[in-house]
């Protein structure tokens, strides 16, 4: 069984949560930090509103290689003090910078201790999300992963590809595509494109 979902952030200022509901959303991901100091500005509003409507949403971080894991994930956590009904989520991809990060050798290994931090600190077990080929090429033997659902990005109409450890069919999320028709979800003017994600239930 799958549910549609979407995924959110500042990119998306305004939103009808019942207005989402009554078209088919039925769950969301919300943007919540960034790094070591980021706290998205819409995370509150959105956490919020989304609670009112009573929409079952998880916080995501975007992870940034360049500064320590651990504090990364107390920002999540002193950000996000309420846990969602989908958790919480560590967001591995490139960082959209004007000079190309580099993805340091031990990028693996901070991973694993970001999301042992959020396992050990809430009982609850983070969703990793990612891309097949940034995955394989920068975490290429981190069997630890498999522990955790994956929630997979890969913009195409057939099931997708995933990454090891996880294997083929390996995913809990799939983000399918980034052009939803903000206005058909309760999405605002400000963005006409929204995030779509399906949830496969078991």
């Amino acid at each position: 069984m799958h549910r549609l979902g979407i995924d959110v952030s500042h990119w998306q200022p305004t939103i009808n949560w019942d207005a989402a509901r009554k078209n088919g959303i039925e769950f969301a991901f919300i943007k919540a930090t960034q790094g070591v100091d980021i706290i998205d500005d819409k995370f509150k509003l959105h956490w919020g509103n989304s609670k009112a409507a009573e929409m079952p949403r998880g916080a995501y971080h975007f992870y940034d290689p360049r500064v320590p894991p651990i504090n990364q994930a107390v920002l999540l956590l002193k950000a996000c003090k309420e846990p969602g009904e989908r958790g919480f989520v560590l967001d591995a991809e490139a960082l959209k910078t004007r000079i190309p990060t580099r993805i340091p050798a031990n990028y693996s290994d901070s991973l694993y201790l970001f999301c042992q931090f959020i396992e050990s600190e809430t009982g609850i077990l983070p969703i990793i999300y990612t891309g097949y080929y940034f995955w394989t090429a920068n975490c290429p033997n981190a069997t630890w992963a498999r522990k955790y659902p994956l929630w997979i990005a890969n913009y195409n109409n057939v099931a997708p590809m995933c990454p090891l450890p996880w294997g083929p069919d390996g995913w809990e999320f799939w983000q399918f595509t980034d052009k939803g028709k903000g206005a058909l979800y309760g999405i605002g003017l400000e963005s006409k494109q929204v995030d779509l994600d399906v949830w496969r239930t078991r």
